[in-house]
Parts: C-alpha cells; structure tokens; sequence
C-alpha cells in the first residue's frame, strides 16, 4: 500500500510471479507511486505478469515505460473485452 498525507493513495498485489491488483488513486498518479508500488512488486523476482485490458491505454503505456513486453492477449469471456499479458 502506498500513503500521502495518511491516507491511502495507492495498492499493489501480487500473487507469485503475478500481479493481480495495481491501482494508483487519480490524484497520486505522475508522482510516481506506481512506479514504487511495481518496483516493490518485481523484487526477487526474475519476471513478473501483469493484465491490463486493451482499452486501458493509460496502464499499457505505463507498463510499457517501466520495462514490462506485451506477450499475449485474450478475449475475456462474458464481456468480451480484449486483455493484454505484460511481462
């Protein structure tokens, strides 16, 4: 979790080499909070994977940035939207 000012601004949550959950409140974002949270995610680790839906231009370019590869994409059963595996 990252906190400003006591408040929360910000998670991150990894299950193995995956993250499953990585939100940035609006008004934290471009100040880096994303970046520590992800950073903290990809220690000791050799790779990590994250999602991010297709539409989600703002995450993929963030993952992009910090180093992460589009490696496949899948059609999300049910809503049909296209999501991205990063690694």
């Amino acid at each position: 979790m990252a906190e400003q000012g006591g408040k929360t601004v910000g998670f991150c949550v990894r299950d193995d080499d995956n993250i499953t959950g990585l939100y940035v409140a609006r008004m934290a974002r471009n100040a880096g909070v994303g970046k520590h949270l992800l950073d903290l995610a990809k220690r000791n680790r050799d790779w990590i994977t994250v999602w991010a839906y297709a539409l989600n231009a703002n995450a993929r370019k963030f993952y992009r940035r910090e180093g992460c590869v589009e490696v496949s994409r899948e059609t999300e059963e049910g809503s049909g939207l296209i999501d991205v595996e990063h690694r």
